[in-house]
C-alpha cells in the first residue's frame, strides 16, 4: 500500500495544484469584473 501511495502522491499533488490554480484564476476574474463595473 505504501508504494502505491508514493506512486499516486505526485499525480494527486498535480491535480490539487491545477484545481487551486483554476480557482485562483476564477477569483481574479471576478475581482477584475467588479473593478470594471465600478
Amino acid at each position: 500500500m505504501a508504494d502505491f501511495l508514493w506512486r499516486m502522491a505526485p499525480s494527486l499533488l498535480l491535480l490539487t495544484l491545477s484545481m487551486l490554480a483554476l480557482l485562483g484564476m476564477r477569483i481574479s476574474d471576478r475581482r477584475r469584473q467588479q473593478q470594471r463595473d465600478r
